[in-house]
């Protein structure tokens, strides 16, 4: 799933004031940390949102998102799916 992120909820999220930064940032925390944030940001958001791919200025990736920023400045939190999550483990037979 795409959500549309404003600029202050990420920003705010992680202190930072722009998308190098945020990078830098997200690259020094520990995996876990930045994926909880993601993760409540993604609870706090309703909608599902299109990405133009061809319109990505920059991306960042963290193990299952990618943030996105594209040529118009709108920030883009990706979800990728788990992989685990496609397997029904309920019954073996």
């Amino acid at each position: 799933m795409i959500y549309l992120l404003e600029k202050e909820t990420i920003f705010n999220t992680f202190n930072v004031s722009d998308f190098d930064t945020l990078e830098s940032v997200i690259y020094d925390l520990a995996p876990s940390m930045c994926e909880y944030y993601l993760q409540n940001i993604v609870e706090s958001s309703f909608e599902d949102h299109t990405l133009n791919r061809s319109n990505i200025q920059q991306s960042i990736t963290i193990d299952n998102f990618l943030i996105h920023i594209d040529y118009s400045n709108q920030i883009f939190l990706e979800q990728l799916s788990n992989p685990t999550d496609d397997y029904n483990t309920e019954s073996l037979w």
